[in-house]
This record gives C-alpha cells, sequence and structure tokens, in this order.
C-alpha cells in the first residue's frame, strides 16, 4: 500500500497548467496545494430552510401570476459544500468568473432562469428610488415594520417570517376593484 507522500505526489493536487491560474500565488488554493494550510469545506451562515416547502393553497396561484412559483417550489435543497469549496478555490474576484480546465465559465443570466424559473425576458428593474421604505412596506404589505428591521432597501426575513409565516384561516384573497 502506497504511503499518504507518494499518493499525494501520484495525484498531482496543482493545476497540470501553471497559466490556467494566473493568480494562483495570491489564492487560497496555493497554501493547500503546497501543504503550508491545512483544507477546510466551507459552509453557510444559515443552513435553515427560509422557503416552506409546505405553501398555502390560496397562495399557488399569486406565485404563478407573479412568475415565483419555481422560486417557491425550490424550497430547501441539501447543499455540496465540497462542490462549493472547489468552486469557491477557482473563483477569480477580478473577473467574475471561475478558472476551470477549459477555461473561464460563469452563471449566466440564462442558467437562473432554468434553474429557478425566473422569467428573464422583458424590460429590467432598474433606477434610483427615493423611497420611504417603511412606508412602501406599510403600502403593500399592510403593515410598517420597526426601524431596526429595515435598513436602507433592506427588509430583515426574519420580520417577514414572524408578521407573515402563517395565513390564518379566516383570511381571504383581497379583491381586485
Amino acid at each position: 500500500m502506497a504511503n499518504q507522500q507518494t499518493r499525494r505526489d501520484y495525484i498531482v493536487p496543482g493545476p497540470i497548467d501553471p497559466e490556467l491560474l494566473r493568480l494562483q500565488s495570491q489564492h487560497r488554493s496555493e497554501g493547500i496545494w503546497t501543504g503550508t494550510m491545512e483544507h477546510e469545506v466551507l459552509t453557510c451562515r444559515r443552513q435553515g430552510n427560509i422557503l416552506h416547502a409546505d405553501i398555502d393553497d390560496r397562495i399557488i396561484p399569486h406565485l404563478h401570476d407573479s412568475g415565483f412559483i419555481g422560486i417557491a417550489r425550490l424550497g430547501f435543497f441539501p447543499l455540496d459544500w465540497h462542490l462549493i469549496s472547489a468552486f469557491v478555490e477557482r473563483w477569480q474576484p477580478k473577473t467574475h468568473t471561475f478558472m476551470m480546465p477549459i477555461g473561464e465559465c460563469t452563471i449566466s443570466l440564462q442558467d437562473v432562469d432554468i434553474i429557478t424559473g425566473l422569467p428573464i425576458h422583458g424590460s429590467a428593474v432598474t433606477g434610483m428610488s427615493r423611497a420611504e421604505w417603511p412606508e412602501v412596506c406599510e403600502l403593500l404589505l399592510g403593515a410598517r415594520p420597526p426601524p431596526e428591521m429595515i435598513r436602507g432597501h433592506t427588509l430583515k426575513l426574519s420580520w417577514l417570517t414572524d408578521e407573515f409565516g402563517a395565513i390564518p384561516h379566516e383570511a381571504d384573497d383581497l379583491k381586485k376593484t
């Protein structure tokens, strides 16, 4: 049986073509390949289920209408932390691409469409807004978040979950007039 050192030399842990990773000397994988750093598997800060699998039947038509049914159906799925770690080690922040043996790769808008089902055709939603976000939340959601739950244009998901996590049985559809 081959010892650990022989096996590691046989596998060749670094790139075969050193030109493939231009910033290799500055990358975290350099320490792993040279043996000066332990390889660690990355994990996500939030591992819970954000999107609930048991969606109230009264919401399904609205998700269809808005184009978000694909996102809702994603629900929670296990993540392959080793695969994510391998991609992070190949990420090039200057070009926002992954350096792979076949060349540079990135995630396209079409990939997002295929994975999530979100529609990608039509005009982009862009622009500046000077809206008062607590008032916007109150207008659209019927509830105003406390100041600590909203920062700029960002609303904490924990507030949305606490406020709207369960639909009361007596709730009915909003009637369009």
